[in-house]
């Protein structure tokens, strides 16, 4: 299904350059930011990335996450509820105190899908919600009686293999059993964290600068590796190692030892890969491409000459 056509898209700021050269490299980049919401582009990526505005569509200014289900449907996170997007139109599903099957509220921080296609929501102020699109159905956990989630600010949500997702909230981790719809909390301090798996393991940012390791099967959490400075992103790349983003350097880490290092001027906060396994990542006011073989990054030129801008969501897929 393709979603992203040369049509004017009704999206509230949101600005589109569309660039295909046979034989090139193309992709699909959704950066989104706070001074004009959310922009779109589709380029060569050795060319400059030219954005033309579009108005009108999203009503909220505050994109935080950005997702595609198997179908093909575009979903994104707001402060002001969860739109979904089909290439033509956006619908958007807010909280409603009268109605328990919508969100458990309306700022959407991160999103993830499990294995089968239910979202898992991580909100700013009512918890996790479980939502199967197909049925229309919404699970919030904040009102599972004596086995309720007691947490209401969630930062971010992730896989974590085939029957869990683990979330970091404002007193820890918590690990959610996605056939039973349980959970497990970590009891490790992790408000706004970093985290990441492979499998049945699990990465996550501690406190004191700590990096651990938590092993779903057998419930043991270690401490794999102390910095000097706190852990702003966390991506397990396959055959590759461990990303880590620290406020000065990133670092490629495998089986707990340091293997490659980048000094920068940014703290990276946000990473995405396309069907190629091409891996883009942002700062607040600039993107790079992160080439994996020789460990080098490489800015990205664009004409995004925003005042006081900052990137909050980069979600990327190829071009059809």
């Amino acid at each position: 299904m393709n979603l992203l056509k040369k049509y004017r898209l009704v999206v509230r700021s949101l600005t589109l350059c569309h660039t295909r050269i046979p034989g090139r490299e193309t992709f699909t980049l959704y950066v989104c930011y706070f001074i004009c919401s959310c922009a779109l582009l589709s380029a060569q990526f050795e060319q400059k990335l030219a954005f033309t505005p579009i108005d009108n569509g999203l009503s909220n200014e505050w994109v935080s996450c950005i997702t595609q289900d198997s179908i093909g449907f575009i979903w994104i996170g707001t402060q002001d509820g969860l739109y979904r997007y089909d290439g033509y139109r956006f619908e958007v599903l807010r909280n409603s105190p009268e109605e328990p099957q919508s969100p458990a509220a309306n700022w959407i921080r991160d999103i993830t899908i499990d294995a089968k296609n239910n979202f898992w929501l991580a909100t700013y102020g009512g918890g996790v919600t479980k939502f199967s699109p197909g049925k229309m159905d919404f699970m919030n956990f904040s009102k599972g009686g004596s086995n309720a989630f007691q947490g209401k600010l969630v930062s971010h949500i992730a896989p974590a293999g085939k029957n869990h997702v683990v979330s970091s909230w404002e007193e820890g981790y918590a690990i959610f059993n996605v056939k039973t719809n349980t959970h497990t909390k970590l009891g490790v301090e992790a408000f706004k964290s970093a985290l990441t798996s492979k499998d049945e393991t699990l990465w996550l940012a501690g406190s004191n600068n700590t990096l651990l390791s938590y092993d779903i099967k057998t419930s043991v959490l270690k401490q794999v590796f102390t910095f000097e400075a706190p852990i702003y992103l966390l991506k397990y790349i396959p055959k590759i190692g461990l990303l880590l983003s620290l406020p000065n350097k990133l670092l490629l880490l495998k089986e707990g030892t340091v293997v490659n290092e980048i000094a920068t001027d940014e703290v990276f906060t946000l990473i995405t890969h396309d069907q190629r396994g091409n891996y883009y990542m942002a700062t607040s006011s600039s993107i790079v491409k992160l080439d994996l073989d020789r460990f080098h990054i490489e800015p990205i030129a664009t004409d995004l000459n925003v005042p006081e801008l900052k990137i909050t969501a980069l979600f990327c897929r190829p071009a059809r």
